[in-house]
């Protein structure tokens, strides 16, 4: 990965900056790439092949790879290097079996802070119910991995909303992603190094 020259976010402390590698995972056809590319039009920028915005108090680089649809093994090993993943979920999706895979992975990997969003609101009608559902279900498939999501972030990427400013049509109160990813912290610098093994297979994410 290149490096990219970050401007710090207006009004905050450069000493204090932390940066922040975040990677964002999801099956092909779960609105990673919409949402990606609507956050980055919004807060950051992407040069070089690398992907950056700026939070509050970190300066994050988004380890991504938009026009892959599949987690190969090559990939996986970078994703291990991330402080911390997106996890994007489609709201009109009624398998679990992605989530599933990927809380999986997300064990194997060590990585314990993981925001949820849940896209295409707007593809549900901001259906209260069904968002409470998959909600539910999201949590206990962490679960079953010993992980918890960090926070669960609504949003439609198509509209704008729950990326940085809240869904008007929401029944409750929900964090935006830029908020939720201002309150992740860096992992410990001391982190081993991830080989993924030979018979690794992610394909079956689709």
């Amino acid at each position: 990965m290149n490096a990219v020259a970050i401007k710090p976010a207006l009004g905050a402390t450069v000493s204090h900056r932390r940066t922040l590698h975040v990677a964002v995972i999801g099956a092909a056809g779960h609105g990673k790439s919409t949402v990606i590319s609507r956050l980055l039009a919004e807060t950051g920028c992407r040069a070089d092949g690398v992907s950056a915005l700026h939070t509050q108090s970190h300066d994050v680089l988004l380890l991504d790879d938009p026009d892959q649809n599949e987690l190969l093994r090559d990939s996986v090993a970078g994703i291990a290097q991330a402080d911390a993943a997106v996890l994007v979920v489609d709201a009109t999706e009624r398998r679990r079996d992605s989530a599933l895979l990927f809380g999986q992975l997300l064990k194997l990997l060590g990585i314990r802070q993981v925001v949820v969003v849940i896209s295409k609101l707007d593809a549900v009608n901001y259906d209260a119910g069904r968002l409470r559902e998959i909600e539910t279900a999201i949590t206990d498939d962490m679960k079953s991995f010993g992980l918890r999501p960090t926070d669960i972030i609504l949003v439609s990427a198509r509209h704008g909303e729950g990326l940085t400013r809240q869904a008007t049509t929401a029944e409750w109160y929900r964090p935006t992603l830029i908020e939720a990813l201002d309150q992740l912290s860096p992992a410990p610098a001391m982190r081993k190094p991830f080989v993924a093994p030979a018979s690794m297979e992610m394909s079956s994410v689709a």
